[in-house]
């Protein structure tokens, strides 16, 4: 399966992405938590060593 971006979706990941310099005190759920990790798990590793480390506060 190929799976192709559209340019503004390109733009948004590789141009306009920024790092959080803060956060909120609004709450998460547990569903939001989980599709966020959904979304990470995958992500590319260093030879693939996977070595991300998640802590949940």
């Amino acid at each position: 399966m190929s799976l192709v971006l559209d340019a503004a979706a390109q733009d948004l990941l590789f141009r306009e992405a920024r790092t959080a310099n803060s956060f909120s005190d609004e709450p998460v759920t547990d569903e939001q938590v989980q599709a966020i990790y959904d979304l990470v798990k995958y992500g590319p590793t260093a030879f693939n060593g996977t070595p991300l480390r998640i802590t949940l506060v």
